[in-house]
């Protein structure tokens, strides 16, 4: 198929940019509206909408595509807050996107996990939503350092599709690193809590040890007196004349002779 003819350059070419009435009561709440819980093509999306005056506030709730409660505030999002954070948005994200994978610069795919900080965008609900306000100002620093070194490298201003390539990567690198210290930190407390645990089982098996020493001098200081009870029976006159080893074997009119004898003395 042969490649599709240009058509020629443009006659003339706008030398102004479209500007809102700065007075403008709607214009003033259309640009301080909140453009949060998204990802970065939707909220380019938005700041587009918001600059050429095609931005529509809602004027009542809509209703959230998952939970169907009316509680959206926010113009073109699709899902609520709460779902957005929820396993269910992960799992609508999941079902709604290609290959739900990431693949890294080795080759490697690197699946998404849910996890309680994750929070899917609220408009597309196929990837994931920018940090909020103050927690993006590191990786906007860090992307527009890397934007100025390509630029001098390269020697000419980034395309578009370049710069968005760029942030894309800051943004993964960023969420592996969290994804890394959050493991760290789980690895962390289950070693302390194995720890506590051997420590617990090493203090009941001591117990028990010393449970079983207190019993067998308790047994080895009955065995003494017994043996001691014994000696003294053999010792007896009483028994030696009727002719009985110890006091376990009288019965009887004998037992009764013997409890007298020892009143006697």
């Amino acid at each position: 198929m042969p490649p599709k003819k240009k058509g020629r350059k443009p006659a003339h070419q706008n030398t102004f940019s479209f500007k809102h009435n700065p007075k403008s009561k709607l214009t003033e709440k259309i640009l301080a509206s909140p453009n949060t819980g998204v990802c970065r093509r939707c909220y380019d999306k938005i700041e587009w909408r918001k600059q050429y005056r095609k931005y529509k506030p809602l004027t009542q709730p809509s209703k959230c595509n998952i939970c169907m409660n009316r509680n959206i505030t926010a113009a073109y999002h699709t899902i609520c807050k709460g779902c957005s954070r929820s396993e269910r948005g992960f799992n609508k994200m999941k079902s709604l996107t290609v290959t739900g994978s990431d693949t890294n610069e080795n080759g490697d795919n690197q699946e998404e996990t849910y996890s309680d900080d994750f929070v899917v965008c609220a408009i597309c609900c196929k990837d994931r939503a920018l940090p909020e306000d103050g927690e993006g100002s590191g990786v906007d620093q860090e992307v527009d350092d890397l934007i100025t070194k390509m630029e001098e490298k390269l020697g000419r201003p980034l395309k578009l599709r370049e710069s968005k390539a760029i942030e894309r990567k800051v943004e993964r690198t960023r969420e592996r690193e969290k994804q890394a210290a959050k493991e760290e930190r789980r690895r962390l407390r289950e070693e302390v809590e194995a720890a506590a645990k051997t420590e617990k089982n090493d203090e009941k098996e001591e117990n028990k040890s010393s449970q079983e020493e207190e019993e067998q001098d308790v047994n080895i200081q009955e065995k003494d007196l017994m043996s001691d009870e014994n000696d003294s029976d053999e010792e007896d006159p009483f028994l030696k004349a009727i002719g009985a080893r110890d006091i376990s074997s009288l019965t009887g009119e004998a037992y009764q002779k013997y409890l007298l004898s020892k009143e006697s003395k």
